[in-house]
């Protein structure tokens, strides 16, 4: 489940009454984030003139923040990185080697940038990669929704209320559908997408395997309205590590851990010791795993 930060506090008050707990879990998210690579998001390319002449280049700077790539799609298809050296490439009154035009099939990383292999002034390029996660409540998280023709919107969720007043977006065309001021509806009904008697209802997604409710909320109208037709999206939910953590919720209650640590250092040692070991513990834990994750899997069977 989905933690706040209070949520995360009152678990630390447990063990420790201390004034500034959230200070400390947001500290412990960067630092377990940051050593174990588990931030993760996303920046979107447009191959448009009117966004800037991109019709001359195939390289286009990734950002500062940039650790390393998960994937990459060109208008919703996934493309594989490839050496330059095994790219086709051809002459121009430009220059002697010139990649061609077309929709990019391979992409390579170099020198912070990412080089397509082919330029485009049409469509998009959804890049996702893991990233260093920087101290700030300005961080948006992805979250799966369901957007409604009533001003209302299902997120996959347990926020709740938590999560009141912040804005929820998704795209729409080459821009973002908007809603602002989100308001938890308890009274609401949850959205169950899998359950198949809810087929009729126009959601993108069904199962009779798996029982998952999207939380509803209200607020402010969508920048475009909408139709009756309930679909599936991803979208973002704008400041949301103001409101909690967004590593993957796996790891919420470790942040307790450091938060802990530290603010007992000095009252009580023991306390203190036995949480910096529980700390400790997750990070090896985490990056034990995640390499474990990396080895190709005739690799893991011979280990």
């Amino acid at each position: 489940m989905d933690k706040s930060w209070t949520q995360l506090e009152t678990r630390c008050k447990l063990f420790e009454d201390y004034d500034s707990y959230i200070t400390l879990l947001k500290d412990a998210e960067c630092e377990l984030a940051n050593k174990c690579s588990l931030f993760k998001t996303k920046v979107t390319i447009y191959f448009s003139e009117t966004d800037g002449d991109y019709s001359v280049s195939n390289a286009f700077k990734l950002p500062s923040h940039f650790k390393n790539i998960i994937s990459v799609h060109i208008n919703g298809d996934l493309i594989t990185q490839k050496d330059k050296s095994q790219w086709s490439f051809e002459n121009s009154e430009a220059q002697a080697m010139s990649v061609p035009t077309g929709d990019p099939d391979h992409y390579t990383i170099a020198n912070g940038f990412i080089v397509f292999d082919k330029t485009t002034t049409t469509g998009y390029a959804d890049i996702y990669f893991r990233a260093t996660l920087p101290n700030s409540d300005k961080i948006a998280k992805s979250v799966l929704m369901i957007p409604t023709g009533d001003n209302g919107v299902y997120l996959d969720t347990t926020m709740g209320a938590e999560i009141d007043g912040l804005t929820v977006q998704y795209p729409y065309t080459t821009a973002f559908n908007q809603k602002v001021n989100l308001a938890y509806s308890s009274s609401a009904n949850a959205y169950d997408i899998f359950n198949p008697s809810q087929k009729n209802r126009g959601n993108a997604t069904t199962s009779e395997m798996i029982n998952v409710e999207y939380q509803y909320y209200q607020g402010g109208d969508w920048d475009v309205s909408l139709g009756a037709i309930k679909k599936q999206t991803t979208g973002e939910i704008l400041n949301y590590r103001s409101k909690g953590p967004v590593i993957d919720n796996d790891y919420h209650l470790s942040l307790c851990d450091y938060a802990i640590y530290i603010a007992t250092a000095l009252t009580d040692p023991v306390i203190s010791d036995k949480h910096r070991i529980l700390w400790e513990k997750t990070i090896k834990e985490t990056i034990d795993d995640n390499l474990d994750k990396e080895l190709p899997v005739g690799m893991k069977e011979e280990i």
